[in-house]
């Protein structure tokens, strides 16, 4: 089992691949991916995708969270710009074996999605205040 997890094997295909080879487990005919997921869990074998939770960099690339902190916005908002193609395609390279999605650190496209964010925020504060800013202000406290 811990060969198959070190080669990238996720815990349905190592059971798949065990109850083939004839084990089971105590009151099953074969090994569920849950069984799996415990055995794993109490030899301390985690999955890329928790060794890489709460991380900010990964091999020079920022993570979902980094990219969160460097924008001061949520993870959720980063999901958005990916699905809304507002970062782009090439920019995103996805962990291989977690899938998780990494960023290149390229400073244009960090400067290009702070000014979209910002325009949101203004965009946002904007109907809250129910009206158009003056020029040059970037928010209702501007105005007042």
């Amino acid at each position: 089992m811990q060969e198959l997890w070190q080669q990238g094997y996720n815990d349905a295909q190592i059971a798949e691949r065990v109850s083939g080879e004839g084990y089971h487990s105590a009151r099953s005919v074969a090994v569920t991916a849950s069984n799996v997921m415990k055995i794993r869990l109490r030899q301390k074998w985690y999955c890329a995708y928790e060794r890489l939770r709460g991380v900010d960099e990964v091999e020079g690339y920022l993570t979902v969270n980094g990219l969160a902190k460097r924008l001061a916005v949520t993870e959720r908002t980063i999901y958005r710009l990916i699905s809304g193609k507002i970062i782009p395609a090439g920019a995103i390279v996805r962990e291989p074996q977690s899938g998780r999605y990494l960023f290149e650190k390229d400073q244009a496209l960090l400067q290009r999605l702070q000014e979209h964010v910002a325009r949101q925020t203004q965009r946002t504060d904007q109907q809250k205040v129910g009206v158009a800013l003056p020029e040059g202000a970037t928010s209702a406290v501007d105005v007042g």
